[in-house]
């Protein structure tokens, strides 16, 4: 990925590294860091050496931490002799020794020590703004390793010093008008827009556990059915479809079917026992009774613990336990027996999503697998073929961390790990990592559903920590018409966690663990 910024710092700072590039990549400012644009196959190494050599800025969060480091030591010095103006950013109140001190004696700083608020890192990210057009922040003073501690703007140069200019001073002013914006503004909600409130409803006595949009329709997945909602009406359309004693596990709409996955537990308690059925269900007038077009059943001996499925042209995919089965779509007569495919391996389970007639994607433990699946889809249906299921390459931006909800728009691939990632899979032999992005790079906000909608990602999010000002959950809104620079533009606060999430046509539906259901639509003001 072309970058101007590499950011430099200690393992033990990450957290205030991640802050730092998440401020400067929605300034458009394109940084790498470590180990998230390190790529499969690179040795480490090699990619910071490569790294800092395409670099104009170094931003170096210093503290004891880095200040011990012989790596962050070995990159300052690869920065300078690389020609890159170094931005020290500190954030504790210690004193460079070593190659710290020989490099950034004369270095002027920006000091953060309080510790770093939104406040320091937005005039870190004008500082490196200012050096990359060609300009320099005015500032004097000691360094650290001079007379003692300097004030707040007592930035950088190179780590030759030379005289600055005055230029900083506008952007000292502009700063403050920022700031006194932000502080006007409601806590925690980004400008652009808000979210209008177009109806509530409490269904009574249902747990709704996903929602899907279809025309002026909400499909309301339940414990043991699916209700239809006119949302224009705000009403339930007559009585849910009952499924008895199947337990629903998830759903999926596409065009004009909806396709639900269900569960039999086995009278012996044994997970092979269980039984699992996917039925089509006709949306032509969901205002009426739709009805089951055709089901498949299988038997757990032969799909282990299915929980997802995802709806494309021509196959569903159905994620599993230890990989995943594809369903071919489109036969005669709407037979779905003949053929299916299956891939086993636990590490590329759990959800997926089909992104043409010759890709698909899935989600697990090992990241994110992509998959050659046009045998499955263009084949011939008999003879099977006996390995129609070809890997092709794994996306893994953080091992051994909670992956789920594939979405895909375009070229794109939006998944969530820690925080959402943007992926251009244009070449799937070759992903390219766009951006990735949390809510103002607070570590105890999570993901769980994403939905996009033309150009607006929505994204449902859930609070799990202590001491932050969130409330339980909400739904966030971002503008992803350049997925290189996504932009936060409304949040929406539930009171409990969001359990189902659908977007279409700017509006939004969304169901909470609390039962009822509201609907939402972005208004754009400013």
């Amino acid at each position: 990925m072309a970058h101007d910024v590499f950011i430099s710092y200690s393992s033990e700072d990450k957290a205030i590294a991640d802050a730092i590039c998440a401020a400067l990549e929605s300034a458009k400012v394109r940084c790498w860091i470590a180990p998230r644009d390190i790529l499969p196959g690179d040795t480490w190494q090699e990619a910071i050496v490569q790294a800092i050599g395409h670099s104009r800025v170094m931003v170096l969060v210093f503290s004891s931490h880095s200040n011990a480091s012989t790596d962050v030591s070995r990159e300052l010095t690869l920065a300078v002799r690389a020609g890159c103006v170094i931005v020290p950013f500190r954030i504790e109140a210690v004193q460079p020794n070593g190659v710290m001190r020989y490099y950034l004696a004369d270095t002027h700083w920006l000091d953060a020590m309080n510790p770093p608020t939104e406040v320091e890192i937005l005039k870190l990210v004008t500082t490196v703004t200012l050096f990359l057009k060609g300009e320099r922040p005015h500032g004097s003073g000691d360094s650290p390793a001079g007379k003692g501690s300097l004030p707040l703007w007592r930035i950088i140069a190179r780590a030759k010093a030379k005289p600055f200019y005055a230029a900083a001073f506008a952007g000292i002013v502009l700063l403050a008008v920022v700031a006194l914006l932000i502080a006007l503004l409601p806590p925690g909600q980004p400008p652009g827009a808000s979210f209008a409130v177009v109806g509530n409803i409490t269904p009574p006595a249902y747990n709704v556990k996903r929602v899907d949009l279809y025309q002026d329709t909400a499909l309301l997945l339940l414990d043991n059915g699916l209700a239809f909602m006119d949302v224009k009406n705000l009403s339930i359309s007559g009585t849910p479809l009952s499924f008895s004693d199947n337990e629903t596990l998830d759903m999926s709409t596409r065009d004009n079917r909806t396709y639900v996955l269900l569960r039999q537990a086995s009278q012996n308690l044994t997970v092979s026992g269980d039984t699992y059925r996917v039925l089509a269900i006709g949306l032509d007038d969901p205002q009426r009774a739709p009805g089951v077009l055709w089901e498949k059943t299988f038997p757990g001996t032969e799909i282990y613990t299915p929980a997802n499925i995802e709806a494309g042209d021509d196959v569903l995919f159905l994620g599993t336990w230890n990989g995943f089965t594809l369903v071919r779509l489109g036969l005669p007569e709407g037979d779905t027996s003949t053929y299916t495919a299956t891939f086993n391996h636990s590490g590329f389970a759990s959800e997926g999503v089909i992104l043409d007639n010759m890709l698909s994607a899935s989600i697990g433990d090992l990241g994110v697998g992509l998959f050659d699946i046009g045998a499955v889809t263009s084949a011939p249906v008999t003879p099977p073929i006996m390995d129609p299921v070809h890997f092709i390459h794994a996306i893994n931006p953080l091992p051994s961390w909670v992956k789920s909800s594939l979405r895909v728009h375009g070229d794109q691939l939006y998944f969530i790990v820690d925080r959402i990632y943007i992926y251009d899979v244009r070449d799937p032999e070759q992903p390219r990592k766009l951006a990735d992005f949390g809510i103002d790079n607070n570590p105890y906000i999570y993901f769980s559903n994403l939905e996009i909608d033309g150009d607006i990602l929505y994204a449902a999010f859930y609070r799990n920590g202590y001491g932050n000002r969130y409330v339980e959950g909400g739904v966030a809104a971002f503008d992803v018409s350049d997925p290189a620079f996504p932009r936060p533009v409304a949040r929406y606060y539930t009171a409990s966690r969001v359990t189902g999430l659908a977007a279409r046509d700017g509006l939004v539906c969304i169901s909470t663990s609390d039962p009822g259901l509201t609907l939402l639509r972005l208004q754009q003001w400013g």
